[in-house]
């Protein structure tokens, strides 16, 4: 090999070196810069949001007699709250909701209420983030209630709200210091997800079932009821190998 290829390929040996050490850093910085960049948007869509819900409020009594006036509110409000929701401004997050839920309960009296339901499901994710595990399971509670009296036959929300309803419990047993206090949380969560996957139109053994035997498991786990929780972990790892899923533990 003459010298001149042999300086050549030392440069660049010297240059990928200096790459391969370079590369960590350029990925950290790249990765920051991503996140600032979603900040600032989220920052401007929050001020946009304010002065759209601001506005609605201080329409005139000809505006708000218009027919799309009050979705249009309600929608800002939903909008807003999600926005504090993200920026963990929860307080502000649950006070919209708060006043969204004393508005949308009484739009549709002795029928089915979407948008209640919703706001409902929102605020009780948001008094999760607060750790309010008793207020969350009373918007839980509220909702299953609601869905059993005028959809019973939709297998698919009574088992979505029966989940929800278990997490919080457990959740809820989390914080508590108490064995035996701790003990009937995680009992009470266990009895949901049971229920929620008895009630799941694609069986037990279907992906749709995941997020209940995860959360069954852990119920498990935390119950000390070892057989019952390799099971459900079993259980896991073949509804993940179907799916082509890496299975890990829940």
């Amino acid at each position: 090999m003459s010298n001149l290829a042999i300086k050549i390929t030392f440069i660049a040996l010297i240059f990928i070196a200096v790459l391969a050490g370079t590369y960590p850093l350029q990925r950290e910085a790249l990765d920051q810069q991503s996140a600032n960049d979603y900040e600032n948007v989220l920052l401007c869509d929050l001020k946009q949001a304010r002065t759209n819900y601001e506005k609605l409020l201080a329409a005139s009594p000809e505006q708000k007699s218009q027919p799309d006036y009050q979705n249009k509110l309600l929608d800002a409000r939903e909008n807003l709250a999600r926005l504090k929701w993200e920026i963990r401004d929860l307080e502000g997050a649950k006070q919209l909701l708060e006043e969204q839920l004393s508005v949308t309960w009484a739009m549709h009296p002795n029928e089915y209420n979407p948008r209640w339901v919703k706001n409902n499901q929102d605020l009780a994710n948001i008094f999760r983030d607060l750790n309010y595990p008793l207020a969350a399971i009373a918007c839980n509670t509220a909702v299953l209630e609601h869905d059993r009296q005028y959809k019973p036959a939709d297998k698919a929300l009574i088992a979505r709200d029966l989940n929800n309803l278990g997490l919080n419990h457990y959740l809820n047993g989390q914080t508590l210091k108490d064995k035996a206090d701790r003990a009937k949380q995680f009992m009470e969560a266990k009895s949901y997800y049971q229920q929620a996957l008895a009630l799941m139109p694609t069986g037990s053994n279907s992906k749709e079932a995941l997020p209940a035997l995860s959360n069954l498991y852990l119920a498990l786990r935390d119950l000390d009821m070892t057989d019952e929780a390799d099971k459900v972990k079993a259980q896991i790892a073949a509804i993940q190998k179907t799916v082509h899923r890496v299975c890990r533990e829940p």
